[in-house]
């Protein structure tokens, strides 16, 4: 006798009626159009997509160098020369100061690649909360730091401090 498990399932039978016509669904074409015509009908509809906000809101990882070139290209506010360069101020772990100079007269910007949410910057905190949600770690932050040819996350101390931060805000928002 065989064993039920063993026993091998056979496919499942069509069970509705074949013979039934379907009702033509919305934006319907005669049938001498072609496939790649049909699902181009409704396009006009659908290209007036919204504009993106022109602040860019967000993060974005980009290669400083290519971010150099588009300054060098720039005009200077004050003399409107393009003699403008991207310098690095200093570096708080993933965050940086940057300044851009210009070489012609004595212009200088400063500007963080990072906000500042209380005593901390946010790209710290972004990469220990993904890191956490990765169950990876602080091991996790330095090989991706290390294959994204970035510059090292912060300390094991600090990267620590803030994770413990996050932990007990995770634990105010569960017991609510």
């Amino acid at each position: 006798m065989a064993k039920f498990r063993i026993k091998r399932r056979l496919k499942r039978k069509f069970i509705g009626n074949r013979h039934t016509v379907n009702a033509p669904t919305v934006g319907h074409v005669d049938g001498d159009v072609s496939a790649s015509a049909a699902k181009l009908v409704n396009l006009d509809d659908n290209c007036e997509e919204p504009m993106p906000d022109p602040l860019l809101p967000g993060n974005r990882i980009i290669d400083i160098e290519i971010l150099s070139s588009v300054f060098a290209m720039l005009a200077c506010p004050e003399c409107k020369n393009t003699s403008l360069r991207l310098e690095e101020c200093s570096q708080h772990g993933i965050s940086f100061s940057y300044a851009v100079v210009c070489g012609a007269c004595a212009y200088v910007h400063s500007f963080e690649s990072s906000k500042k949410t209380g005593s901390s910057i946010e790209n710290k905190l972004r990469l220990v909360y993904a890191m956490r949600q990765l169950c990876k770690g602080y091991s996790g932050a330095v090989t991706l730091a290390k294959v994204m040819k970035m510059p090292p996350p912060p300390w094991h101390s600090a990267y620590q401090t803030i994770s413990a931060k996050l932990c007990k805000a995770a634990e105010n928002v569960a017991s609510k």
